[in-house]
């Protein structure tokens, strides 16, 4: 898929967790790793964000929940080459338990249009105290 930046998808519903029972066990936050492959089409660096559908008409019904995703694969060169980029960060048990969807949303910044390819997607998820 060739992005230059917007939402990557409509977002999905991770694996049924029973957030309740984490939160009663003892369990605050949800730590997300996102492995991301890419490969440049043209020199730039691009940003990775995380949303979280909050069922509002607010921001297109999404919270951003992570912004820190920058990305450069060869500063001031084109590296065509796939990379994997990874980013963990931490989301409160009670932001997933109102919310149902997860999506990812990307911008790029570069002298003309910063395109990238964006191949395999990986979450992962962990319960943390």
């Amino acid at each position: 898929m060739e992005l230059s930046g917007g939402r990557v998808s409509d977002g999905f519903k991770p694996i049924a967790m029973e957030y309740q029972k984490l939160k009663q066990s003892g369990f605050s936050k949800i730590q997300i790793t996102l492995e991301l492959d890419i490969a440049e089409i043209r020199d730039g660096y691009q940003e990775v964000y995380v949303l979280i559908d909050n069922n509002s008409d607010v921001n297109d019904g999404y919270i951003e929940v992570f912004r820190d995703g920058y990305v450069e694969h060869t500063p001031g060169e084109k590296n065509g080459e796939w990379a994997t980029h990874t980013f963990v960060f931490e989301v409160s048990i009670d932001t997933l338990m109102n919310n149902s969807n997860i999506a990812i949303a990307c911008g790029a910044h570069g002298v003309s249009n910063d395109t990238w390819n964006w191949g395999w997607t990986r979450f992962t998820f962990e319960a943390i105290a």
